[in-house]
């Protein structure tokens, strides 16, 4: 009989989870190329696994800012961030080239 060891769990460097932490300057430039397609961003993220709850986030950031887009965009980005623990640029990038935004999602990956 072998004495099991199990595997050492692997530990990524500080240096590589900080650099794949979303960050305001994402979240701006996101919402500067995207403001008119944060819904669609908002549910392909998913701003929250429930759809119907992810409706009434996106409905209750349109009431608080009815005109600005990129506003709204922002303001969605910063709740995802604040409501997924661990929300990384990698998801997010994940999510653009979903929807078809390669360039921007290159841009993001590249900051």
């Amino acid at each position: 009989m072998t004495d099991y060891k199990p595997p050492m769990e692997l530990k990524i460097p500080a240096a590589v989870v900080a650099s794949d932490k979303v960050t305001q300057k994402h979240i701006g430039h996101i919402s500067d190329t995207v403001a008119g397609e944060w819904k669609r961003l908002a549910r392909t993220l998913p701003l929250d696994n429930d759809m119907a709850k992810c409706n009434n986030q996106i409905k209750r950031i349109e009431r608080k800012n009815q005109i600005d887009l990129t506003e709204q965009c922002e303001d969605m980005l910063n709740e995802w961030v604040t409501s997924t623990p661990n929300a990384t640029k990698s998801q997010l990038c994940k999510c653009l080239e979903e929807m078809g935004k390669e360039k921007t999602a290159i841009e993001i990956k590249q900051m």
